[in-house]
């Protein structure tokens, strides 16, 4: 499946794409609720309009909240939360699309990661120190790590990394165990320790080049690996649509998949703390692991019963993956 534009999603489920400085209303308190005005200052007089917003339910501590006229605009209301962060409301169908797309680049990733991870290993154990053999290092990291890709301007913006910033001293390498330390995004500190000889050697390999980037392989230090690398990669081995972001939703969905799997009867306080375990490999909040990586899918196969999940686990594993990613796929290939 190739990628597809924000417009062009927008379009296949019958929503008019909008940008926020295009939404014309917003609100002031009136009372016990708000009054809705339009872009002219001029109150919102239509009973229907009135009840349409209201509904969109609008967090009461929301600031600069700005409102659709059209009810079929993808961007149904957008405000700032209480630190200031600009936050959205979509419409249903929108969410619902983005739903679909998200477990649509799951099946892309779960069906090319078999052979991925063969050519990954197939690489790691070259002689040979070049392009290839630092892209499959970085692979590894992705798939077996689940780090964020990391970009080099939001790591000069702000200090926080990810794999493809990562330096020679954010890594250690002992034993046969990789050894990271380093902060990552909202300045978060990462320590994650990975029991794996293969990656620990063909890192320490890859360490011997010059320049402080990890994802460099020769020795003037200047021909480094990005994300950009990474992702255009992704595009040519999984799929267009699919990136390095992929993985961490992937493996956190599999985790709590796999984490609810003997739960019986299953209880939201059992689904909050696989979310809880999945957020913290993941280095989120559960919030955030909640709403962005594991997939809504994953979530409702927890909550219905017993035998439904125990089904996804049945049978041989597909090849190249693991138990409960085996499972995730045989729910993906439901929807």
């Amino acid at each position: 499946m190739p990628a597809i534009s924000a417009e062009d999603r927008a379009r296949r489920f019958g929503l008019r794409y909008t940008m926020p400085d295009d939404l014309p209303f917003n609100r002031r308190r009136r009372g016990r609720g708000y009054q809705y005005l339009d872009d002219g200052g001029a109150p919102v007089e239509s009973d229907a309009v009135k009840s349409r917003l209201k509904e969109l339910r609008v967090p009461p501590a929301w600031t600069e909240v700005k409102l659709a006229r059209d009810p079929l605009s993808h961007i149904q209301a957008v405000g700032r939360d209480a630190k200031g962060r600009l936050q959205y409301v979509y419409h249903d169908l929108w969410s619902q699309s983005a739903d679909l797309e998200k477990a649509m680049r799951l099946k892309m990733l779960g069906g090319a990661l078999g052979g991925l991870r063969e050519s990954v290993e197939a690489q790691l154990r070259r002689r040979t120190v070049d392009r290839d053999f630092a892209m499959a290092c970085a692979i590894a990291l992705l798939d077996r790590a689940a780090l964020r890709v990391g970009y080099e301007e939001y790591c000069r913006d702000t200090g926080g990394r990810g794999a493809m910033t990562l330096q020679r001293r954010h890594v250690r390498i002992s034993d046969g165990a990789v050894r990271l330390s380093f902060y990552g995004k909202s300045s978060k500190r990462i320590q994650r320790t990975l029991d794996d000889p293969p990656l620990a050697a063909a890192l320490s390999r890859l360490r011997e080049a010059r320049g402080p980037n990890l994802f460099c392989w020769a020795k003037d230090g200047e021909s480094c690996l990005n994300a950009e690398d990474v992702n255009d990669y992704l595009h040519r081995e999984a799929g267009d649509a699919v990136s390095a972001k992929d993985f961490r939703t992937f493996r956190a969905s599999a985790l709590v998949l796999d984490a609810m799997r003997e739960e019986a009867p299953p209880t939201d306080k059992a689904l909050r703390g696989a979310i809880k375990t999945a957020a913290e490999f993941l280095a989120n909040t559960p919030a955030v692991c909640r709403s962005s990586y594991v997939h809504p899918l994953v979530q409702t196969a927890c909550q219905d019963g017993l035998p439904t999940r125990k089904d996804l686990f049945t049978g041989p594993t597909r090849e190249g993956l693991t138990r409960p990613e085996t499972a995730l796929m045989r729910l993906l290939d439901d929807c």
